[in-house]
């Protein structure tokens, strides 16, 4: 009988291609895909087939945040140079990503290419006495992208 490992949610490393910071991340989605499917009249029913679309989740992530701010402030600039506010021109500027996932011994066992990204939503910060001084500030952000593959 052969031995199974389990996938374990920690093992995983996230590299964002062109970006000059680097993103902590404390979650990540492997985002699932649906393809959609076309009705075919068929006598006295309608039958159910494969469609031509394949819609893609959106990549999910949850960063650290450092005191300076610099990755919310990284991907706010970002989200600002796509669309300039003051005069609606669109620069949709990509880059790629990379989600590395490991062992449960820390190897790397398979990687995940996400192309052409770009950041669509970044999360509030909030900020609270209530929570105590050890917990770390999180924000969310949400990547767009063409497609992924599972890269050998």
């Amino acid at each position: 009988m052969s031995k199974i490992d389990m996938f374990k949610l920690g093992n995983f490393k996230c590299l964002l291609h062109d970006k000059e910071v680097d993103f902590y991340v404390q979650e990540f989605n492997i985002p699932g895909i649906s393809l959609g499917q076309i009705q075919v009249g068929h006598y006295t029913q309608v039958e159910n087939r494969a469609g031509d679309n394949i819609t893609w989740n959106p990549l999910n992530l949850t960063l650290y945040i450092d005191e300076n701010l610099t990755a919310f402030k990284e991907i706010f600039n970002y989200i600002m140079s796509l669309k300039d506010p003051y005069d609606g021109r669109i620069n949709l500027k990509t880059f790629d990503a990379i989600l590395f996932i490991t062992t449960n011994k820390l190897n790397p066992n398979m990687k995940i290419k996400f192309y052409d990204c770009w950041f669509a939503e970044l999360g509030d910060i909030m900020l609270t006495y209530t929570i105590p001084d050890e917990d770390v500030v999180t924000v969310t952000t949400t990547i767009y992208y063409t497609y992924y593959e599972f890269v050998e």
